[in-house]
């Protein structure tokens, strides 16, 4: 385990100041989008929002405005266009706002947040050592937290943006060492997550990108 260096404190303090949460740029496509076409694509793909006034939806990959390398990445798979609630759920995302989205099982919501995830983390400060991730998603099983690092290895790879996926039911040795040598995203669940934190392993200091994935089921654990 790497020690902190002098002064890291004050290191991890102004990285704090300078979190950058508002990181959407919309689309020209976007901008000329009326509210009336906004709310006539929302009925169509059947997508409801409350809670306040949403960015309108984006159409197209394009249209999200992520960086060049995860947009390449995406034209390189066999998408064709965004799920409705990828479409809706990324622009509010790369706002820095907080949400909560439900769709069915196979609606594309992994990468509702995997992509805003990496967008946010490569405008942060680089992690130092003693620093934790910067960006921790929750799920209440094993499975889950698999599924979910399968998105991120795909398209975090090119941006150099690392992970680990941590849970109970094997040995902690291994997930204890990505831990120490350094990580921005820490896919976890919370039982496994809680035993590194009361043992010092890691710490959520330099969170500042949070993923309840299936948030009712770990009411339940």
């Amino acid at each position: 385990r790497c020690s902190p260096p002098a002064g890291s404190a004050r290191r991890r303090q102004q990285a704090a100041r300078m979190v950058e949460l508002d990181l959407y740029m919309e689309h020209p496509a976007v901008t000329a989008m009326s509210a009336d076409e906004a709310a006539a694509w929302r009925r169509k793909h059947r997508v409801q929002v409350s809670g306040g006034t949403a960015p309108k939806p984006v159409r197209t990959f394009l249209e999200a405005a992520f960086p060049e390398f995860l947009t390449a990445d995406i034209e390189a798979t066999n998408f064709r266009a965004p799920t409705p609630i990828q479409s809706q759920c990324w622009p509010v995302a790369l706002s820095g706002c907080d949400l909560i989205g439900l769709a069915a099982t196979g609606s594309g919501k992994t990468l509702c947040f995997a992509l805003p995830a990496i967008t946010h983390i490569v405008a942060q400060p680089r992690l130092q050592p003693g620093d934790g991730a910067i960006a921790l998603m929750l799920a209440p099983t094993r499975e889950l937290a698999l599924q979910i690092k399968g998105e991120c290895d795909a398209f975090g790879g090119p941006s150099g943006v690392t992970n680990t996926a941590i849970y109970g039911g094997v040995p902690k040795g291994p997930q204890q060492r990505d831990l120490q040598q350094g990580v921005e995203i820490v896919i976890a669940t919370p039982g496994r997550l809680l035993d590194f934190m009361e043992a010092g392993v890691t710490n959520l200091r330099r969170v500042s990108f949070l993923v309840l994935d299936e948030a009712d089921r770990m009411l339940d654990l």
